[in-house]
């Protein structure tokens, strides 16, 4: 995931939405309540630009940013954690609440307790970060490089590829992909990482990756594809601006964000642009569940879909 402003500063000056502006999503009429979703401000306590989001539930969510930045939901707030690193988090991402990954100019680690710095080698600055387990995760990063954690260290896993790579997501074990620059998009099947055959050339970028099975997957970015398990497919019709984060639910609902503060909605069989009341850059979503999705960005921007 690219950073959402400069790494050394991560003050870009775009500040979030007010604290009383909501985006309703008509669509989407799957609250547990009955009444319709929204997207409102939620306040980070922070002006430093987010660049990743994850959770393990709805009261146990994080969110990674410059100059080391941690933050955490516990269900009601966002609060500063201590963080072992000064430099800029780009991603995040745990297989549960004890066992959680930032990585970026760094790599950190949370057991649970505190989060301590976890140095891999040889040093360089990733930017995605996913896995299916505790002795099983994967990052991704600038030159093409890519690493695996087997539970007790990382190691460097060749990818034949130099361009930079920013996200990663995978099915399951053997049924990884990466994305990143120049429309590089590779598949790991258990043995080697190797080449993705997409719908057409294109030297895009694409910065963000999701899916919900090994048959929907999802790149996105200056275009996004869809992989259905045997071919990937353009849907290049609804991307006017750079598309920086993706989260898929199921087969008929996810969302995308991005550049300008573009939210887009997968529901069903179709992308909708649905309003955020800001301009300024998202660089990652995720959701708990369909009713529960969080978008963060600029100077602290985090936005809640529920």
């Amino acid at each position: 995931m690219p950073p959402v402003a400069d790494a050394a500063t991560d003050t870009a000056e775009v500040g979030p939405a007010p604290a009383d502006a909501a985006a309703v999503d008509t669509s989407a009429m799957d609250a547990s309540d009955g009444r319709a979703p929204v997207w409102s401000a939620s306040t980070s306590g922070t002006t430093i630009g987010l660049n990743g989001v994850w959770g393990s539930g709805p009261s146990d969510v994080w969110a990674v940013g410059g100059g080391g930045t941690i933050i955490h939901w516990n269900g009601a707030t966002w609060t500063g954690i201590q963080s072992p690193s000064a430099v800029s988090l780009l991603a995040v991402w745990g297989s549960g609440p004890s066992d959680v990954w930032a990585v970026g100019d760094a790599v950190v680690h949370w057991n649970g307790t505190s989060w301590s710095a976890f140095p891999i080698s040889p040093v360089v600055t990733l930017r995605g970060v996913w896995g299916t387990g505790p002795s099983d995760v994967w990052t991704v990063g600038s030159g093409g490089k890519i690493f695996h954690f087997n539970g007790s260290a990382w190691s460097p896993s060749s990818s034949n590829a130099t361009k930079i790579l920013y996200g990663v997501w995978g099915s399951g074990a053997d049924d990884v992909f990466a994305v990143g620059e120049a429309g590089t998009i590779l598949h790991w099947g258990g043995a080697v990482w190797a080449p993705s055959v997409t719908s057409g050339s294109t030297t895009t970028d694409y910065f963000c990756a999701s899916g919900s099975a090994a048959n929907d997957v999802w790149a996105g970015g200056g275009t996004i594809q869809h992989f259905n398990g045997a071919s990937w497919s353009f849907f290049e019709s609804f991307v006017i601006t750079p598309l920086r984060g993706l989260w898929i639910a199921a087969p008929s609902d996810g969302w995308a964000v991005g550049t300008n503060g573009v939210l887009f909605h997968w529901k069903p069989n179709a992308w909708s642009s649905v309003a955020s009341n800001t301009t300024g850059t998202f660089s990652a979503v995720w959701g708990n569940a369909p009713n529960d999705v969080w978008a963060v960005g600029e100077k602290g921007t985090i936005l809640h879909y529920e």
